[in-house]
């Protein structure tokens, strides 16, 4: 297993047939500390029932649930955030520092590449800067999902210049 707890930015390079195992394994290594796991491409709800299959505990996980307010109505929740798009990245960027302050010490972003489907590169490696910043600022720790593509690319090299560590789970 990977050791996930050093280093306070983390670039995870996946392959597709491995995202899922991948993905668990990291929520496993963190599930002791406060995490908020900023989703843009499952629903929170869908990634509570995957993780407790798995038998991982979500008590200490807030979701910032990028997704679900696009495709129905949401309920408020106590550990969930339903973000009004997945473009809004300044609203993302208010919650994460709000629960930073409140002693979440884990952001986990799931996933870099999604991003590209709601902004262009530029507002993207903005958006990441500014995590990356606001994580360090409270040093937190923050660890950035990436699904390996060729079309992703330019994308994963500009932010890989930014993180602490690459962990490349496609070897």
């Amino acid at each position: 297993m990977v050791d996930v707890t050093s280093g306070n930015s983390l670039l995870f390079l996946i392959k597709k047939i491995d995202y899922h195992n991948t993905v668990s394994t990291v929520v496993k290594q963190v599930q002791t500390h406060k995490v908020v796991y900023i989703t843009f491409n499952k629903t929170g709800d869908f990634l509570m029932e995957e993780f407790s299959k798995k038998g991982l505990s979500v008590d200490n996980v807030f979701f910032v649930d990028a997704i679900s307010k696009s495709l129905r109505k949401t309920a408020k929740r106590k550990n969930q955030y339903f973000v009004s798009s997945p473009a809004a990245f300044d609203e993302i960027i208010n919650i994460v520092n709000q629960l930073l302050v409140r002693g979440y010490d884990q952001i986990i972003l799931d996933s870099l590449t999604n991003l590209l489907v709601y902004q262009n590169k530029p507002q993207v490696r903005s958006f990441i800067t500014s995590l990356i910043a606001a994580t360090k600022k409270r040093g937190a720790r923050i660890l950035l999902y990436a699904l390996l593509k060729d079309e992703h690319q330019n994308l994963i090299n500009a932010v890989s210049k930014k993180v602490d560590r690459i962990i490349d789970y496609s070897e």
